[in-house]
């Protein structure tokens, strides 16, 4: 009797346990029964695992940049910028090498779009993300392509060439025009370039050994044209320092090349008519003489230089 009350103590605190065990499971499944395990969002439903679908104001959204030039290229490192209706800043990225540039999840809204490139804005407007997931721009990008030529029509090639930009900034006393360096880059074999650069004013000069040039390209749509590039002002100032002595010694040298020929020829007139007036009685033989020996010496010595 003592041996199976004791057993009943025992199992006691067990069966006790137990029943608060299978109390919390019951507590458990009902606080977790209504949640789904699984969440998956796209294009702004939410579906749960039990497949039922509910609606989000969370999406994705993809931009693709590409020029208005006739190739339609991608513009890579482009900053995308993301503007909601309250007109804050929402979101920001930059494009890939294929143009491309990807938020993900993001708010449902009509967002205001800027496109910036190379620090100048080229395309602005408004874009419904509810309605569009996948949106390719066309901006205000342009190609560029000029023949790099010197004097005599012949390519220019492995150039330098800067690509400014000019700017019209406000000041006190009024507007001022200020230029930009936006690239440097360098001609091909054949002496051309190509490149994209937003609409605007631009001031693209050429270096290539002795020869330079400029052009100014007001740039609203696709241009091609050719740079004619002449000897440097600076080469001519320097050849002109570098001649002007030269030519002025030169030319002292010839006067004394042409003034010895005519000495010559004078003193030996002189001569003649000295003669013809000692033989007319005029001149005294005294004077005659020493005259004479004076015409001949001075002929002797201008000759003997002109022979050498």
């Amino acid at each position: 009797m003592r041996k199976k009350r004791n057993n009943i103590v025992y199992s006691l605190p067990l069966l006790i346990l137990a029943l608060l065990m299978l109390n919390f499971a019951g507590i458990f499944s009902r606080c977790f029964a209504s949640t789904p395990m699984h969440l998956e969002i796209t294009s702004g439903l939410m579906v749960n695992s039990m497949g039922n679908t509910t609606e989000s104001n969370i999406t994705s959204l993809q931009v693709r940049v590409i020029s208005s030039s006739s190739l339609m290229r991608p513009l890579s490192n482009a900053t995308v910028i993301l503007q909601d209706s309250a007109g804050r800043i929402a979101l920001r990225g930059r494009t890939d090498k294929n143009g491309y540039v990807r938020f993900d999840s993001i708010q449902i809204d009509n967002y205001t779009i800027f496109v910036e490139w190379l620090g100048a804005e080229v395309f602005s407007g408004k874009i419904d993300s509810s309605v569009s997931r996948n949106v390719e721009l066309r901006v205000s990008v342009f190609e560029v392509i000029l023949r790099l030529v010197d004097p005599f029509r012949k390519p220019l090639p492995h150039s330098t060439i800067t690509v400014k930009r000019t700017i019209l900034r406000r000041a006190i006393s009024g507007y001022l025009m200020e230029t930009q360096e936006l690239v440097k880059m360098e001609s091909d074999e054949n002496g051309y370039i190509s490149c994209l650069l937003p609409s605007g004013t631009y001031e693209i000069s050429c270096s290539s050994g002795i020869y330079s040039g400029k052009i100014n390209v007001n740039l609203t749509e696709n241009y091609s044209g050719t740079l004619w590039c002449n000897v440097e002002f600076r080469i001519w100032i320097l050849l002109l320092l570098i001649s002007l002595p030269l030519s002025l010694i030169s030319l002292l040298l010839e006067r004394r090349k042409l003034r010895r020929p005519l000495e010559y020829r004078r003193y030996q007139s002189m001569l003649l008519k000295l003669e013809s007036m000692y033989n007319s009685g005029l001149v005294e033989y005294k004077i005659y003489r020493k005259l004479k020996e004076e015409y001949e010496t001075k002929l002797m010595e201008l000759g003997g230089r002109r022979g050498r």
